[in-house]
């Protein structure tokens, strides 16, 4: 990845760029005025001048003035025409993308998703300490043990991968982000701080979390990617029925970490995973919906079947893992690239 694709993410930088942009505004509005200003100065000095001599030199002046504002004018347009004359499309598309990031509430939305981060790593460190010191929750007086639920709750542990070996990392890390998802999609229908299933663009799981807890089959597929950096926020990948392919410009995206494979119409679920055409992690889309395989003949999955109904504004009981019918309507599959 490249460093600007990973700079775009960053809240500090994105701060720094937001205040320049901000800057930039007053400064193209200063430098008119002023110009103007000056040169009605210029003016005035010549309409008052006696000597030819001053008269001339006040009229390079003001034609210096004339050219640096050009100059400061211009220089977008000559950055973007020397990238484009070195083929640097890839950079244009990150600059692109870390102007359009350089928003209040997408900062806001990476600072949640960094301050979440650093929650985690702190978690991490914890456990870690305690298992060294053989420390105790409070709460329970039972040993903690890293890298496990120490939670009285054990309702939510449900690992379908244990039989099949997921050897490609960023399948590994698509599905442990879906399974964080999903753990927490169930505490929050238990909590009452409920999912609701509904369409709204995709966002990082964080700023779902705070601002729309709603989403639809696409959605779960799209906040999973954009959770481990496939795509971008507002990125998604729509099924045949409204039109197949990537959206809001994920397409470079979508085939720098992901291999399409077209399915031939009427190949079943069963079938497929048989014949190991589905790996974990393998995105599946069907003719009007889409989840992903996460091994053992379960799914992870947004869709409406999860919910507390079959309607609009129902409540998520969870993403999965879970059982799904044996389907015939499978399109295509996204796995992702070795």
């Amino acid at each position: 990845m490249l460093i600007l694709d990973n700079a775009c993410t960053s809240s500090s930088l994105l701060k720094m760029i937001y205040f320049a942009l901000e800057v930039s505004k007053y400064v193209f509005i200063i430098i008119p005025i002023g110009l103007i200003i000056m040169l009605s100065i210029d003016l005035l000095k010549n309409v008052m001048a006696t000597d030819q001599e001053e008269v001339t030199k006040n009229n390079k002046t003001a034609i210096r003035r004339v050219m640096m504002a050009v100059v400061i004018f211009l220089i977008p347009t000559i950055a973007r025409t020397a990238f484009n004359l070195l083929d640097y499309n890839s950079i244009m598309e990150d600059i692109t993308t870390c102007v359009a990031n350089a928003n209040v509430e997408i900062i806001k939305e990476y600072e949640d998703a960094e301050e979440e981060i650093r929650s985690i790593k702190e978690e991490e460190r914890l456990l870690e300490l305690a298992n060294k010191n053989k420390l105790t929750d409070p709460e329970t007086g039972k040993k903690i043990v890293p890298g496990k639920n120490n939670s009285n709750n054990n309702d939510d542990n449900d690992d379908s991968r244990d039989n099949e070996i997921v050897t490609n990392a960023n399948a590994q890390a698509y599905l442990d982000a879906l399974e964080k998802m999903s753990d927490k999609v169930k505490k929050a229908y238990k909590t009452g701080n409920k999912w609701e299933w509904n369409w709204t663009t995709p966002h990082s799981f964080t700023y779902h979390q705070k601002h729309k807890r709603k989403t639809t089959c696409i959605g779960m597929v799209a906040i999973g990617l954009i959770e481990i950096g496939v795509l971008k926020s507002g990125q998604y990948i729509q099924p045949p029925k409204y039109g197949f392919g990537p959206r809001n410009g994920a397409d470079s995206r979508v085939k720098k970490y992901l291999k399409l494979t077209k399915i031939k119409y009427k190949s079943s679920l069963k079938s497929l995973i048989k014949q190991k055409k589905i790996k974990p992690g393998d995105i599946i889309i069907y003719r009007g919906h889409e989840n992903v395989y996460a091994g053992n003949g379960k799914f992870y999955d947004g869709g409406s079947q999860q919910t507390s109904g079959k309607c609009h504004g129902c409540k998520f009981k969870t993403f999965g893992p879970v059982s799904k019918d044996n389907r015939s309507d499978v399109y295509a599959i996204y796995s992702f690239k070795e």
